[in-house]
């Protein structure tokens, strides 16, 4: 009579496990959610069940695959079972592990700790059951072993999130009051893209008289991204000098799953091969993530009565920080610029297929520069605005071979281009002004890792990104700033403070970052004491 296997009864019992496993983890990175009842008797069955399947069936595959090598090697099925028990556990300690290491700004010191104790726990279990799985071949393959040990690692799981729940971490919420007024107008521009690259590469050799009014007369370095990359918490830590696990902006989208609990998952598990395989079913409901529960900068100096304009500045803002909306109308080049004419034509005879997309950006950078001198020109103090064609341009062209000369000549050219537009908005400025060019984050071309992905077939297209969360740069310039300075990597979170202190107004106590001292002329810090609020 031919034995019965119960090979596949195994391995959606061990894709359970790892469902719960991705329960936690989930839960873990969004401390704002408490689990209750319905996590423990509706989520926990759902995410197992989705774990028996997503997990337990490549299992299921590979155990049938194995299962005669594994009897010609004396190994039963017992030890099959342990094998994938102890691959549940490795990774999902792997995975607690790499995802404290790298969302340290999005966690409190608590949940950091408690994911990095996970960690331990589940490599604790992998032990347990080669433990196990060694003792129950030495002493006869006993099922008694197996009823007691088994059920013991489906339970670890549910004990340790029963007996250390995630440490509940409400957002700050900050009131938005006055701050006081400037002593002189402010004008921040971000630049997507913009780097050290392009600033020692691209603009090399090249005539640029307003990037070099800010090399030379003002003070400029690196910024250090934090990783995982999330482009909205990158610019909304400048807006605020704050970090994600305070302004709580993780996210594009965010998740709703009532089935197990409430509230707004703002973040999700990285993986390899993407963060939505954690929502079991694939039934979490997408939604507009919450907005910052920090205000930006310049919404205290709306409230302290200052003439603000903020367009586009990326984030999720309530409607409170008056943040003007794109696309705006674009018209036909008042006065166009050499470097516009020459771009459209060597991109319409070299690039014709990317040249419609990259004329179009770089037309809205255009009409958003438009804005912006109008605001500055009709009185406004606080002005705050986003460029994005630079970063188009590189995703789409960067030249990655010494030979892309064609590519090489776009992005002198737009680089060109983005310097007449901060010439633009620097001759309308206050002799007096403080000016910031600001970019979060960096482009780089693929990772080791993605070309290999890329040369197997499953990576996308060969093009610059963000991903890898290269450094950004900050340029500054103004009264009280060191020229010709050039300072150590600074922290996303220090612009504002920053800015704050060469406004000559006090810090907000809630405020993460430092004042960057390097960029600070001696007699401006003797003269203007630091000054804190709430």
């Amino acid at each position: 009579m031919k034995r019965k296997s119960h090979s596949w009864p195994a391995a959606l019992y061990a894709g359970a496990v790892a469902g719960t496993l991705g329960l936690i983890l989930v839960l873990r990175l969004n401390p704002d959610i408490q689990a209750g009842m319905r996590t423990f008797f509706l989520g926990v069955p759902l995410w197992m069940s989705w774990g028996a399947f997503m997990v337990g069936v490549p299992f299921g595959l590979t155990t049938f695959v194995l299962r005669r090598p594994a009897a010609r090697r004396g190994l039963g099925i017992g030890e099959l079972v342990a094998s994938l028990l102890v691959v549940t556990f490795v990774v999902g300690a792997l995975l607690s592990w790499i995802n404290a290491e790298i969302h340290p700004e999005f966690l409190s010191t608590t949940g950091r700790r408690q994911l990095l104790q996970d960690s331990v726990i589940w490599f604790g279990g992998a032990i347990l059951v080669m433990t196990f799985a060694w003792l129950w071949r030495k002493f006869g393959r006993r099922r008694s072993y197996a009823a007691v040990v088994l059920p013991l690692a489906a339970l670890l799981p549910i004990m340790r999130l029963m007996g250390e729940p995630t440490s509940f971490q409400a957002r700050t919420a900050v009131e938005v009051s006055p701050l006081g007024q400037p002593s002189r107008t402010l004008m921040v521009c971000g630049v997507e893209g913009l780097d050290s690259t392009v600033l020692m590469t691209h603009a090399a050799g090249r005539f640029h008289p307003h990037l070099d009014l800010f090399l030379e007369q003002g003070a400029w370095g690196s910024t250090d991204p934090f990783l995982p990359f999330l482009d909205l918490a990158h610019w909304t830590t400048l807006a605020t000098g704050t970090l994600p696990r305070r302004h709580g902006v993780m996210f594009r989208v965010g998740w709703q799953y009532p089935t197990a609990f409430d509230g707004t998952l703002r973040l999700l598990p990285w993986t390899p091969q993407g963060s939505r395989l954690f929502l079991a079913w694939d039934r979490g409901r997408s939604t507009a993530p919450p907005y910052s529960t920090i205000p930006p900068l310049w919404q205290r100096l709306i409230s302290s009565g200052v003439p603000t304009f903020a367009l586009d500045w990326p984030g999720q803002w309530n409607a409170g920080a008056a943040v003007q909306k794109g696309p705006m109308k674009i018209g036909p080049w008042r006065s166009a610029p050499a470097a516009q004419e020459a771009l459209e034509a060597l991109l319409a005879e070299t690039f014709p297929g990317e040249s419609r997309l990259i004329l179009r950006m770089l037309d809205q950078d255009r009409a958003r520069v438009d804005e912006a001198v109008a605001a500055i020109e009709g009185g406004s103090r606080d002005v705050w605005l986003v460029l994005r064609g630079l970063a188009e341009v590189r995703r789409q062209l960067e030249p990655h071979r010494p030979r892309d000369a064609g590519r090489r000549e776009v992005m002198a050219l737009v680089v060109e281009l983005l310097d007449s537009h901060l010439g633009r908005l620097l001759n309308v400025m206050p002799d007096d002004g403080l000016a910031a060019v600001v970019s979060p984050y960096g482009l780089a071309p693929p990772d080791a890792a993605e070309r290999l992905r890329r040369l197997l077939g499953v990576g996308g297209d060969w093009r610059a990104s963000a991903q890898t969360c290269p450094d950004g740069v900050l340029l500054l310039m103004g009264d009280g700033v060191v020229a010709g300075e050039r300072f150590s990597p600074v922290r996303l979170e220090d612009m504002a403070p920053t800015i704050c202190y060469l406004l000559d107004l006090p810090l907000a106590q809630y405020m993460e970052g430092r004042v960057i001292l390097d960029a600070i002329d001696p007699d401006w810090l003797r003269d203007h004491p630091l000054r804190v609020v709430e």
